[in-house]
């Protein structure tokens, strides 16, 4: 694995041309299927407005429509992320850019989902060169991820995935760095990486909370592990390195337990006593 995330501020100038195409490819596959494909082509998939017929999609559109009605009605302080009767996030997130454009249209958002894949895209890429990969090798299996059929829906669609994928990509690359040798100057990293999975976890699917502090609480074995065995085989130094990753864990560990959702338990309601007038 590369010793450190700062060997590649060097590259930064082709990592912005690089999330540059990925986002400018997001962006167009997003106007051709909303514009082109769905309404022209596949008229009969199309529901109206580029989005497609029976998805969870067009429940966020008209929430997020009713929002930035809301909005525009009452003032900022009516915005909420989640719709008050569904509790979807996403919804918010569509009431948020209608109520900013004054355009109550899915394609404003657009630009957004463009910025999600293509981040998403750079991230595995880094992760990939992180891993000792070479430039061309991870190119070739970055693409594939940007274009495939698969991501139309979180691209062109108002969707979670996008949301949910780029806070997955950002937990690997925490783990990644987490394990690499220089793991004081990738600390900052580590934590905005956890940071930002953290937030787009709770945003787009809560329940990916619970798998990652699992997740976390697996690699925290790991490295103890790992750090045990050096210890006994006196192999000093690499018993520090992994005792620093195994701490790191640890707080990621303990910083997601303690933000876990709270669950509400269910009352079940007793059944009320009939009485002689309800009996008849």
């Amino acid at each position: 694995m590369r010793k450190d995330w700062v060997s590649y501020i060097g590259d930064y100038k082709f990592y912005i041309k690089l999330w540059l195409a990925f986002y400018l490819y997001s962006l167009t596959v997003g106007l051709l299927v909303q514009f082109v494909i769905l309404p022209i082509i596949f008229p009969s998939a199309h529901w109206k407005d580029g989005l497609m017929v029976g998805g969870d999609w067009v429940q966020f559109h008209t929430e997020g429509v009713e929002i930035a009605k809301r909005v525009e009605q009452e003032g900022w302080s009516a915005w909420t992320l989640r719709h008050p009767i569904s509790r979807q996030a996403m919804s918010g997130i569509a009431g948020l850019f209608y109520a900013l454009t004054g355009i109550h249209k899915p394609w404003v958002l657009l630009p957004f989902n463009a910025f999600l894949h293509a981040s998403a895209g750079l991230i595995l890429y880094i992760l990939l060169r992180l891993l000792g990969i070479s430039k061309k090798t991870a190119l070739i299996f970055t693409i594939p991820f940007i274009i495939f059929p698969t991501s139309l829906t979180w691209v062109s669609q108002i969707h979670k995935d996008g949301l949910y994928i780029l806070g997955m990509y950002l937990t690997f690359l925490s783990l990644a760095l987490a394990f690499s040798n220089e793991i004081k100057k990738n600390v900052i990293y580590i934590l905005a990486g956890v940071v930002g999975a953290f937030i787009f976890f709770t945003v787009g699917r809560e329940y990916a909370l619970k798998i990652v502090y699992y997740f976390y609480a697996l690699f925290l074995l790991i490295s103890l592990l790992i750090a045990t065995v050096n210890l006994v085989r006196k192999g000093k130094e690499s018993f520090l390195r992994y005792g620093k990753t195994a701490f790191v864990f640890f707080v990621i560990f303990v910083t997601y337990g303690l933000l876990q959702p709270q669950t509400q338990p269910q009352v079940q309601e007793q059944p009320q006593p009939q009485t002689q007038e309800q009996a008849r």
